[in-house]
């Protein structure tokens, strides 16, 4: 199943925006599987969201609303580096491992 959720989700990766198409994407493959159900509905509801508006909490140029907050942190960790990191913090403390 998470298969053929993934395949819906990276295809509501694909934006406007290449910066965007490469973090989410690489979010997708690297960090989604290790998120909880609560966090994987709020990255749904991030990916609603438009371009501009995702692009700012994205790419740190607005501060994103608290829901938001703690998932964008995680996935500009996917920005900065070249590859996943090793190990991220959720909101809840929970550590999560890549890979």
């Amino acid at each position: 199943m998470l298969a053929a959720v993934s395949g819906h989700l990276r295809w509501r990766c694909r934006r406007g925006v290449k910066e965007l198409d490469v973090l989410l994407t690489r979010f997708l493959d690297n960090g989604y599987a290790n998120l909880d159900a609560a966090e994987r509905e709020t990255f749904a509801a991030l990916l609603a969201l438009e371009d501009p508006e995702l692009a700012g909490y994205c790419l740190a140029q607005q501060a994103p609303p608290a829901r938001f907050a703690p998932l964008i942190a995680l996935l500009t960790q996917y920005r900065s580096e070249l590859s996943p990191p090793a190990a991220v913090s959720t909101s809840a403390g929970v550590s999560l491992k890549s890979g």
